[in-house]
């Protein structure tokens, strides 16, 4: 089995060779999941997607492999196997806020009634804790009204829900509307107003408690950038600065870091701020360069 042998389950343990445990027993759901996570790091969605569908094939109900199916589905655009799969998740997982929320998206990319996609989005939203439910709904219901062009609709959701989170300590309960609310500008051609809440979003933040595993400075840059508020230069310093504050907070809080969380860096600072073909394979050749390509076999 190329290494895959009993004799070899320390390798397995330490998840760095999963394709080992999997061989050795097709029912470690954990090791399908290690797996496909490998595979996002080499940025090969459909053999992630074969993989989860083959982790099913071997476990009926890895709910785990069920749920990265579905988010896998909807990046690559599988909005039918998306719809299913979110169905199913639904039936297994009922109490789960993520499932309902799966189903609402899938719903709504597959054609079906608004109404449907937002009872949908409303059940994941009652389902979270109390002081969460108002926010997501504004934000689910947002979401639908930028998607069906209903911008000024969406403009008055994202700043009611700004206005509720305006009393809170946490970096991340501002975070989320501020940044939606920037997208949506950029989405309407007003790159200046975008700007203008990325930057105010900036000189406050300093006042709110930060997430444990970063803070919003990237998404913003990033968001600046877009709109035309900060220079290239000015960006990939902001950019450099941004992974070395997350690292320095990583090891700071007693963490190792693993392919993984460099993985989870990577993708904040280039992968997600990829908007044309050139910065997709400057993101590529940044991916392929840093310690995150350590021990990446499946």
């Amino acid at each position: 089995m190329d290494g895959c042998t009993v004799d070899g389950s320390a390798a397995c343990a330490t998840g760095k060779r999963p394709r080992c445990a999997i061989e050795i027993d097709r029912g470690t759901v954990p090791a399908w999941t290690l797996k496909g996570q490998l595979l996002a790091m080499k940025g090969d969605p459909k053999a992630q997607l074969d993989l989860y569908g083959q982790c099913l094939d071997a476990v009926p109900g890895a709910m785990s492999c069920l749920s990265q199916r579905v988010s896998v589905s909807a990046t690559i655009g599988e909005c039918q196997i998306m719809r299913d799969d979110a169905k199913r998740l639904v039936a297994n997982t009922p109490k789960a806020a993520s499932a309902h929320r799966l189903l609402g998206m899938a719903l709504y990319a597959t054609g079906a009634p608004a109404e449907s996609a937002l009872e949908a989005l409303q059940r994941s939203a009652s389902l979270e804790s109390p002081d969460e439910q108002r926010p997501s709904e504004l934000g689910y219901r947002a979401m639908l009204a930028e998607a069906a062009g209903d911008f000024e609709s969406a403009k008055r959701l994202l700043e009611e829900w700004q206005s509720l989170v305006a009393a809170k300590s946490a970096q991340d309960a501002h975070g989320a509307p501020a940044a939606a609310l920037a997208a949506l500008y950029l989405e309407m051609g007003l790159p200046k107003k975008a700007d203008e809440v990325a930057t105010d979003f900036v000189k406050r933040m300093g006042a709110w408690t930060e997430p444990v595993e970063g803070d919003w400075r990237m998404s913003f840059l990033s968001i600046r950038r877009q709109a035309g508020g900060v220079s290239r230069a000015d960006y990939d310093r902001g950019r450099s600065e941004w992974l070395d504050t997350f690292r320095s907070k990583w090891k700071a809080a007693g963490r190792v870091f693993t392919p993984e969380s460099d993985w989870m860096a990577w993708a904040a600072a280039y992968g997600e701020a990829a908007d044309t073909p050139e910065e997709a394979r400057a993101s590529a050749r940044a991916s392929r360069g840093g310690s995150r390509r350590r021990d990446v076999t499946p």
